[in-house]
């Protein structure tokens, strides 16, 4: 993340500067410093999708396809599967795309570490311009309102972190600084020297040591692949050397791969319910995946419950990520978080209130906790609050 605190002043300043900058600009103040991309139309030029199999691209792709100037579309775990009027192409077909093409402009539809690194070295010799999947979101109307959150915001936010002094290192400063100045901006040049691995999230990084005897709340346990690498993370041959686990997982859908994944560890429990504040039975939108989320209109209805009304005992670790339920699910575990006194992993990107308002939460139930802020996405996903 860089060493000493110079950085953090001269982060302020650019986030002041950019701020001011979004007032005085009419229309879209988005792209307020990628000056080669600010005036690109991706409706004007032929493109290349690259990564298209992302399900968060799903429907730029589906845009892009029916009104757009599609030449060619890469995703090397589909590669040779039709699509609209032509065939999913793999690396070597980017590479003849690219050289018959030289106009062409790319727009990267993938997020993770490893694919997001693959496709950039790949089309970075092309000198050509390589869209983010939001500047192309953008330019469809496909952003939803309030996704990265307003200047109005991001500069309450700036204030409130500058006035709140919680964080306990520079390097959390820098990642927030950093991460407002890529939700303003949308240029990833803002993450990239904050960015950790995703793989290291929750429990493989400087911010919060996982010990050897540890009861976790894994609130949003998806595929069990937290699970494992807690299980992982706190030790030992046989599958760590953890107390117990306790998994919660809301969405049905991932109930099945769940069950496979934990099977053969131990001391694990899975609770078929979601995280709240109260015990209810709640709407819930199946994301057939790690998208699932609490929502009114929603497919299923899923039962959810109150952590302090479970009677699970001492808790060590609780790690929420559960789609922008965490305020009320800290609600919900209040006296736990007040009596145990549990290390805290809490997603704080859902909503970009909760940069201020969960650890605002936190700090009225246990007062004088260390804060730490730490980011792993190459978007504006997996921004993660560490509390201890």
């Amino acid at each position: 993340m860089g060493n000493g605190g110079d950085e953090v002043p001269a982060l302020r300043h650019a986030l002041r500067e950019r701020l001011d900058q979004a007032v005085r600009t009419p229309g879209d103040w988005r792209m307020l410093q990628a000056e080669d991309r600010r005036d690109l139309d991706p409706g004007e030029v032929p493109l290349i999708l690259l990564g298209a199999g992302s399900v968060m691209a799903q429907p730029l792709v589906r845009h892009a396809l029916g009104h757009w100037k599609v030449v060619g579309v890469v995703d090397n775990a589909r590669a040779g599967l039709p699509l609209g009027d032509g065939t999913i192409l793999g690396d070597d077909g980017l590479r003849d795309l690219i050289r018959r093409d030289p106009r062409a402009v790319g727009v990267m539809c993938c997020n993770s570490d490893e694919a997001v690194a693959h496709f950039h070295a790949l089309w970075q010799p092309s000198g050509r311009p390589l869209l983010s999947l939001f500047e192309a979101m953008r330019s469809a109307g496909l952003c939803p309102p309030g996704m990265m959150g307003t200047p109005g915001q991001i500069a309450a936010l700036a204030e409130w972190e500058a006035d709140w002094k919680g964080f306990d290192d520079d390097a959390s400063r820098r990642c927030f600084l950093s991460v407002m100045l890529y939700r303003l901006t949308w240029d990833a040049c803002w993450l990239e020297p904050v960015r950790l691995p995703y793989r290291d999230m929750y429990f493989f990084t400087d911010a919060l040591a996982v010990g050897r005897d540890e009861v976790l709340v894994d609130g949003g346990a998806f595929d069990g692949d937290t699970v494992a690498a807690f299980a992982a993370c706190s030790g030992g041959t046989t599958g760590g050397t953890h107390r117990h686990i306790h998994a919660f997982e809301a969405d049905p859908s991932n109930l099945p791969r769940l069950r496979e994944c934990v099977a053969a560890l131990p001391r694990v429990t899975i609770h078929p319910i979601g995280l709240w504040s109260h015990a209810d039975t709640l709407h819930f939108s199946s994301g057939h995946g790690p998208g699932g989320r609490l929502d009114e209109g929603g497919d299923v209805s899923v039962p959810v419950q109150a952590l302090d009304d479970l009677g699970l005992g001492p808790v060590t670790f609780i790690k929420l990520d559960i789609e922008g339920a965490e305020l009320p699910a800290l609600r919900g575990a209040e006296r736990t978080i007040r009596h145990h006194r549990p290390k805290l992993a809490i997603a704080v990107y859902h909503d970009i209130g909760d940069f201020a308002a969960i650890p605002r939460m936190i700090e009225t139930m246990r007062p004088g906790s260390r804060y730490r802020l730490r980011h792993h996405s190459p978007i504006h996903h997996d921004t993660v609050l560490y509390v201890q």
